[in-house]
C-alpha cells in the first residue's frame, strides 16, 4: 500500500518506471520506512543473512566460495581482535587494503563495533589521505604494514594472509596472531549499533592533488544497497560480479550492499582484465555485472572472445558509463541491458535509468531516495536564477539547471552544509554540484559538473554533451574528454578535446572538424584536439580532467592538432 503510493507519487504517475519497480516494492517499502533512529548497517545486514541462510554462498574470490556463516564468523573474530587492540565505538579507523576477503571483513567488523571505517586508497599517497581524513587507528594488509607505519607514526594493525608465525617489521601488530577465544569483550560492546543517521564509512575521493572525502551514512549505504538490488531485481539465485575495488563507492555501496540485502552471490576480483572477466563469468555463472565509469570500455575494445557467445549476463549496472561505450556494449553483448545509476556526492539524491531505452540518460528518481529538485541556473553568473521574491526559480523541462537534494534529517539523511530558503521559507537542500536537464518525458540527463564547465570568451560551455557527440558520431573515436585550457595568459579558456582511437582506426582531422561545425554550436566547438594513447583515469575508471588541464597543449606537438574551420571558412571565412 503505502510504499507503492509513495513511489507512484514520486514518479509523477509514470507507469513505465513504476511497473519496473513494482516487483521490488518490499525493498522500496524498507527504504521508505527508514528514519534517522532506525538500526541499519552493513554489519546488521550480514548478521541477518547469516541467521536466515547460513549455508548460502555470500562471496566468491580466487576460485573459493565463502558462506554467510563463514563470513559472519570471520567478522566476529576480527571484531574481537580489534577490541583487544583498543578500537572503540565512534572512532575513525583507516583501512588500507587491496580488494581481498580480509578487507571486506575489516570493514564490516568496524561497522559491527560502531566505529567508522575510513576506506583508504592504495593508489593515492597515504600522507595525503590522512590529511583530509585523520584516523585513530590504521589497519593495513601485510604488504603495506611497514610502509604505513613510517607515515602514520603509530602502531599499524595488520590483517590478512595469516597461516603461521611471521615477521612484519617494527611498529606493526599482527592481528592474525590474536586468539579470539582469549578475548573478553568490554561491557560497552553491543553488536551492530549503527543507526541510519550515523556515519557508516568515509570514502576518499578526488586525486592526490585535490583529495576529498565522502561521508556515507547508514541511510546512504542502505539506499545504494536496496536501490541496486531493486533496480536489477536481484535474488539469491543471482551471481553478481563487481569489478570495482572494495574501497570504491561502487564496490562497497553497490556491489557488496546489493548482495548483502538480496542474498545474491557476490564474485569479486582484485585485478580486472578482459581475460579474467570472461573466465570468472563462466566459472561463477555471473548474470549481473556492476561497473564504474568507463570500465566496460576494455570489453568493447578487446578482440571478440569466443566466451562472449551465449554468455549468461543479463544486466550491466553501475554509474558513469560514457555514452559511446554504453552504445557499443549493448550492441556487442546483446541482449544485455545496461542500467545506469547516478548518486550525488553530496546528499542522498539517486537517479536510475531502469529500462536502458535512452542511452546516456541517468533516468528518474529512485523511490525511497531523497526528494530532488532542479533550480534554474545562470551559467554566466554561476548562480541560481532568482524570482522577484528572491526564491530560486524552478527549472522547466528541457532547460539546464542545478540538481538539488532535499535534506530530511528525520530520514537519516546527512545535512552537510545545506542551502536554506531555496524555494520556500525554511526548506533545506544540498547543492550536488551537478547540472542536469530533464527531458519532456521526465528523464534526467547529466550535462556537467560545475567544476568542469569551460569559461570561454563567448560563453560558458558544458562538456558532457560534446563528449557524447564526438564518441557516438565519429566511428574512429573510442573515448573523448572535453576541457578548458588557458593559453598565453588569456583570462578565458579555450575548448580542447582529448581523444583515444578505436582499435584499428586512424584519426581523420577533416571529419572531426566537419562534425564539430555541423553538430555543435560555435561556442562548443573544440579549437584543438589531442590524440592520445590513453586518457588519465581514476581508480574508479573516470576521466581525470584536472590532469589534462594541467598538461596544457602544444600545437606543434605531433599529438596536438588545431581543428580546421572547413565548413565555416568555405561559407564566410570566419574562424572557430
Amino acid at each position: 500500500g503505502g510504499a507503492a503510493e509513495v513511489a507512484g507519487g514520486r514518479l509523477g504517475g509514470v507507469g513505465r518506471m513504476f511497473a519496473a519497480v513494482l516487483p521490488q516494492v518490499a525493498r522500496i517499502s524498507r527504504l521508505e520506512s527508514i528514519r534517522s533512529d532506525t538500526r541499519i548497517s552493513p554489519s546488521l545486514a550480514m548478521a541477518d543473512k547469516a541467521r536466515e541462510a547460513p549455508a548460502d554462498t555470500f562471496f566468491l574470490f580466487g576460485g573459493r566460495a565463502y558462506s554467510y556463516r563463514d563470513a559472519n564468523t570471520r567478522v566476529d573474530n576480527v571484531v574481537l581482535g580489534l577490541l583487544k587492540c583498543g578500537v572503540r565505538q565512534g572512532q575513525y579507523v583507516g583501512v588500507l587494503m587491496e580488494t581481498r576477503p580480509s578487507a571486506l571483513a575489516a570493514t564490516v567488523a568496524l561497522s559491527r563495533i560502531g566505529a567508522v571505517p575510513v576506506l583508504l586508497r592504495p593508489d593515492m599517497p597515504l600522507a595525503v589521505q590522512l590529511q583530509v581524513a585523520p584516523v585513530d587507528h590504521l589497519l593495513a594488509d601485510p604488504e603495506r604494514g611497514s610502509e604505513a607505519y613510517k607515515i602514520f607514526g603509530r602502531e599499524v594493525l595488520v590483517l590478512g594472509g595469516g597461516g603461521g608465525p611471521r615477521s612484519l617489521g617494527a611498529g606493526v601488530l599482527d592481528m592474525e596472531a590474536i586468539d579470539p577465544a582469549e578475548v573478553v569483550p568490554p561491557d560497552w560492546y553491543v553488536p551492530d549499533p549503527g543507526l541510519a543517521g550515523e556515519l557508516a564509512m568515509i570514502l576518499i575521493t578526488g586525486s592526490a592533488r585535490h583529495p576529498g572525502i565522502s561521508r556515507v551514512t547508514n541511510r546512504r549505504w542502505s539506499t545504494s544497497a536496496y536501490g541496486a538490488a531493486s533496480a536489477t531485481a536481484l535474488s539469491k539465485d543471482d551471481t553478481v560480479y563487481c569489478c570495482s575495488p572494495t574501497h570504491h563507492a561502487t564496490g562497497i555501496l553497490v556491489g557488496v550492499g546489493a548482495a548483502l540485502v538480496s542474498g545474491a552471490r557476490l564474485a569479486v576480483t582484485r585485478d580486472f582484465s578482459v581475460d579474467s572477466f570472461w573466465e570468472d563469468v563462466r566459472r561463477y555463472g555471473v548474470d549481473v555485472v556492476f561497473y564504474s565509469g568507463g570500465l566496460c570500455r576494455a570489453l568493447v575494445n578487446a578482440p571478440t572472445d569466443a566466451r562472449e557467445q551465449d554468455h549468461p549476463i543479463r544486466i550491466f549496472a553501475g554509474s558513469g558509463m560514457p555514452r559511446g561505450v554504453w552504445t557499443r556494449l549493448v550492441e556487442r553483448l546483446r541482449p544485455v541491458l545496461a542500467i545506469e545509476f547516478f548518486a550525488s556526492s553530496e546528499g542522498n539524491a539517486v537517479l536510475v535509468n531502469l529500462t536502458g531505452e535512452k542511452i546516456g540518460s541517468v533516468g528518474r528518481p529512485l523511490p525511497g531516495g531523497a526528494e530532488i529538485a532542479v533550480a534554474a541556473w545562470d551559467l554566466e553568473r554561476d548562480r541560481m536564477v532568482e524570482l522577484g521574491s528572491g526564491f530560486a526559480e524552478p527549472c522547466g523541462r528541457g532547460r539546464m539547471g542545478l540538481l538539488l537534494s532535499r535534506v530530511a534529517p528525520e530520514r537519516g539523511e546527512v545535512e552537510g552544509r545545506p542551502l536554506r530558503g531555496v524555494f520556500h521559507a525554511g526548506d533545506a537542500w544540498l547543492d550536488t554540484g551537478d547540472l542536469v536537464r530533464c527531458d519532456p518525458e521526465g528523464d534526467f540527463w547529466l550535462l556537467d559538473h560545475r567544476k568542469d564547465l569551460i569559461h570561454t570568451s563567448t560563453g560558458v560551455v558544458a562538456t558532457i554533451p560534446i563528449e557524447d557527440t564526438l564518441a557516438t558520431e565519429l566511428d574512429f573515436v573510442d573515448l573523448a574528454a572535453v576541457y578548458g585550457v588557458q593559453r598565453d595568459g588569456d583570462a578565458h579558456q579555450t575548448v580542447v578535446a582529448a581523444i583515444t582511437l578505436r582499435r584499428g582506426s586512424t584519426f581523420d582531422l577533416h571529419a572531426f572538424g566537419e562534425l564539430v561545425e555541423t553538430r555543435l554550436s560555435k561556442v562548443e566547438r573544440p579549437r584543438f584536439v589531442r590524440v592520445l594513447d590513453e586518457l588519465p583515469m581514476t581508480s574508479g575508471h573516470r576521466l581525470q580532467k584536472s590532469v589534462l588541464r594541467a598538461a596544457g597543449l602544444d600545437s606543434t606537438h605531433e599529438t596536438d592538432f588545431e581543428v580546421p574551420s572547413t565548413i565555416a571558412e568555405s561559407r564566410s571565412g570566419e574562424m572557430i
